[in-house]
């Protein structure tokens, strides 16, 4: 598990947890990555879930964490809603 989630936070940070875009005046701004994460299906192992919602936070990203027993539709609503730029599920 822990090897998969140090992949996982390696390839995501990487990519960058911020892009850099330009405001009004062109000037560079610093906009954060948003993740939903959370533990799909009736699993309810929760340690890989907060070890892995604390290393992407630490990398800078927005992390909209979901906890356990997460549906599929609640991710998708999570993620509509928060306009997230990945949904990140964790399962053993």
């Amino acid at each position: 598990m822990l090897t998969g989630a140090q992949s996982t936070l390696q390839e995501m940070t990487n990519s960058k947890a911020q892009i850099t875009n330009k405001n009004e005046n062109g000037e560079g701004i610093m906009d954060k990555k948003k993740l939903v994460l959370g533990v799909i299906g009736a699993d309810v192992h929760a340690v890989g879930n907060k070890i892995l919602y604390h290393a992407f936070t630490e990398a800078g990203f927005d992390v909209t964490n979901l906890g356990v027993m997460v549906s599929q539709e609640e991710f998708i609503s999570a993620a509509i809603e928060t306009d997230a730029d990945a949904i990140i599920v964790s399962s053993l």
